[in-house]
Formats: C-alpha cells, structure tokens, sequence
C-alpha cells in the first residue's frame, strides 16, 4: 500500500484542512485491513470531521451527517468485520460535495461501492430485493430489464434474475448478465 503515506501527507500538510474531499479505497485495499490501513481511515475520519464546513447537506440543506450531530455513521466505516469497511460515508463520488443519508440525497450502488448525488448518477433500483446500481454498472451488464411485474417490474440486479423462477419473462435479447468480482 504504496498510497497511504501521499494520502496521509495530504491529510497532515499545515494548513491542509479540506483539500482532501474524497478518497475510494479498492476493494483489494480495504479486503487486506492491515494495521496501516485500519490508522489510516481512523485518521481520514477524524480529518474530514474536522474539515466540517457547516454539516448541512448539500442537495437538502436540512440533514447532516457524520458524528457531528451525535448519530449516523462515521465519515469512514470503520469496522473491519463489516462490508463497508474503508468506504466514506455522505460523499459523492463525482461531484465530492457532501450529502445527507436521511432524504436519499445520496445512495450507494451495490455493485462498485461508490456513492453518488442525484445530480451526478441516477441510481436504479432492484425491482424485487431493492439494491441500487448505478448507471455505469447497469449498462456493463449487471442485470436485466424485465418486461412483466412478477419480479417487481423495470429492472432487476444479478443476483434476483439468477432466483427468477420464470424464465420465459426474460426477453432474449436481455443484456447478458455478467459476473462482477
């Protein structure tokens, strides 16, 4: 993990404070949970609470978010049993402006772990378990369009097209569903 000193410079530079809105850890990254990593995102945390600048939701202007206002999560998960360990909370991916959890200002999409604003992604939803997916996941193939209502309608992830007991509602010219590891 080459990176994590840059990033902790970045964080420790005088007079740094907020030039450092957004950090997506791979999955690779965040599946080995060393030591390092694990001070890491506990520092970053601590970083971006500090970094506060008004706690009001970008989109809303009513939420807030982080520990700040005495519930929600942390600005990074930080357990390490959990499967969102090393992702940043109220962040969006694009745009890095910052948003509340509370009015779905901003949703994470299941398949690549990457949270985004109404305004940047549009984040469709399982018709049957109600995962989200984001745009970019959607058109590589994760999923398909269902063109009757037995799985909720619309569209629906890979994980319930795999369940789906009628297959002659899936259309044959379905985009093929593709494994994501």
């Amino acid at each position: 993990m080459f990176v994590l000193p840059i990033l902790i410079s970045l964080i420790d530079a005088p007079g740094g404070g907020g030039k450092l809105r957004h950090v997506h850890l791979p999955e690779k990254f965040r599946r080995v949970k060393s030591s390092n990593l694990h001070d890491f995102i506990e520092r970053y945390d601590e970083y971006l609470e500090g970094c506060g600048g008004g706690n009001k939701c970008t989109k809303c202007r009513a939420g807030s978010w982080g520990d700040m206002d005495g519930g929600g999560n942390p600005w990074m998960y930080e357990k390490r049993d959990g499967p969102y360990y090393g992702l940043q909370n109220y962040t969006c991916h694009m745009c890095t402006k910052h948003y509340c959890t509370e009015n779905d200002c901003v949703a994470r999409c299941h398949v690549c772990d990457r949270a985004y604003c109404d305004d940047c992604v549009i984040l469709v939803e399982c018709g049957k378990c109600r995962l989200k997916v984001c745009a970019m996941c959607r058109g590589g193939g994760m999923g398909e369009d269902k063109r009757d209502d037995d799985c909720g309608g619309g569209w629906a992830c890979e994980a319930c097209v795999d369940d789906y007991d009628d297959r002659d509602a899936v259309p044959p010219d379905a985009a093929m569903v593709v494994s994501h590891s």
